[in-house]
């Protein structure tokens, strides 16, 4: 994941890595994270959960 995000990554085991990013806006890391096409796990803030799950909630009830 290095050097695909201006986050810092640090290793958390063989498989594992930690991404801290800085910002004020849940709307734009959550873009940012979601379009680095990788399985993750929000760990905080709790603004950043909520705004994965409006936006993953937006193409569930789309009419495509």
């Amino acid at each position: 994941m290095a050097g695909r995000t201006q986050g810092v990554v640090e290793p958390a085991g063989p498989d594992r890595c930690v991404l801290t990013l800085r910002g004020d806006d849940p709307h734009l890391m959550a873009v940012v994270v979601a379009f680095l096409d990788v399985d993750f796990e929000v760990i905080e803030p709790v603004e950043l959960k909520d705004r994965f799950q409006a936006l993953g909630r937006r193409p569930l009830s789309s009419r495509i």
